[in-house]
């Protein structure tokens, strides 16, 4: 698989193991797609968020789902700052709920209070939830996309953007990772993104074996026959 892209992911290192296959091209331009919800209804589309002080420091819990190649990764992220302006962040993610345990025991903190609306942090990992989450790799024709809060509205997607950025390299190595893309790119998402499976002819050229004089070469004999 070929990748085109103006951001360095972790995976990128396995494109060139084993040669590059560049009848499928993945073009990773990231894009932003809102989700609107009203706060009355589609409780499940809502992520957790809270905020805990605790001595010197204030804990920001924050919650996402990351999708990658048909599969979607609840993730918990946890940043570790003090009062202390200039101090450095500690930033950590979470994709698994014993993991987080521990790391909250380890901490002292108490994350188990429900948020207005019924969930605690933990309900995240709850099986199948986020399910409903697996039609953005059609709507949006892109292996990977992040379900996210934002700012300035209630939630969004961010599709073709960094894994790296979310350490997603502890639930799937690099060659792994890459493999994963690769597969569901040329085979689910197919000829449904011209986007993302566009091939120059140039590169059907090289893959059917031809060079750049191949057709040269056989317009010459054709004239000096003539003669």
């Amino acid at each position: 698989m070929l990748i085109i892209t103006k951001f360095h992911d972790y995976y990128d290192r396995a494109m060139g193991y084993g040669g590059v296959d560049k009848t499928t091209v993945y073009q990773r331009k990231e894009d932003i797609i809102p989700i609107k919800y009203s706060h009355t209804d589609d409780r499940d589309l809502r992520l957790y968020v809270t905020q805990v002080d605790k001595g010197n420091y204030r804990y920001c819990v924050d919650t996402m789902v990351v999708g990658v190649a048909g599969e979607v990764y609840p993730v918990v992220k946890c940043v570790k700052k003090k009062w202390v302006m200039g101090e450095e962040e500690e930033i950590k993610y979470f994709y698994g709920e014993q993991e987080l345990r521990d790391w909250v025991e380890q901490e002292k903190l108490e994350l188990e209070k429900k948020w207005y609306w019924g969930d605690s942090v933990y309900d995240v990992f709850a099986e199948d939830r986020w399910e409903f989450l697996k039609q953005h790799f059609i709507l949006q024709r892109a292996p990977i996309f992040i379900y996210e809060r934002c700012n300035n509205g209630p939630h969004q997607i961010r599709v073709n953007t960094c894994l790296k950025d979310v350490e997603f390299y502890k639930v799937r190595d690099a060659f792994t990772a890459f493999q994963d893309i690769y597969m569901y790119i040329s085979g689910v998402l197919g000829n449904l993104n011209k986007e993302l499976t566009d091939i120059s002819d140039i590169d059907m050229r090289d893959k059917k074996g031809f060079d750049k004089w191949s057709f040269k070469q056989e317009q010459a004999k054709a004239r000096k026959r003539k003669k």
